[in-house]
This record gives structure tokens, C-alpha cells and sequence, in this order.
């Protein structure tokens, strides 16, 4: 498991990491447009055939509540 919010440092955990490989704390922090760390790190997840662990974190911050 890769624990980043931080691309740069997934690419290079993906790297060394053999198996199926899960990146953690993905959220929408900054949104889900091109660009964004999401776009990143789902860019990643396709790249290196890896599972994703998204976070209830999006513009307006931590979920509280299921709605």
C-alpha cells in the first residue's frame, strides 16, 4: 500500500512495488477536473495496474455525514 497525497512520491513507490498495488488517501480535495491530483493519481492507477483507496475529502473538506 501507498500512503501519498503526493503523485510524484506514488510514481516513484509504484516503481519498486511488485504485485497488485493500492494507493491511499485519493480524494477530490482539488476536484476531479484534468489536472487535478484525482486525474493523477487515477492516471497512475491505470498506468501501474493499481487499486485506489479514495478518502470522503472533496472541495468543502471531510465528510461528517452521509449526505
Amino acid at each position: 500500500m501507498v500512503d501519498t497525497t503526493e503523485t510524484k512520491v506514488a510514481r516513484q513507490a509504484l516503481t519498486w512495488l511488485g504485485g497488485k498495488a493500492l494507493l491511499n488517501s485519493v480524494n477530490l480535495e482539488e476536484g476531479d477536473g484534468p489536472g487535478t491530483r484525482l486525474d493523477g493519481f487515477l492516471s497512475l492507477a491505470a498506468e501501474f495496474g493499481a487499486a485506489i483507496v479514495a478518502t470522503c475529502i472533496d472541495e468543502e473538506g471531510q465528510a461528517r455525514t452521509a449526505e
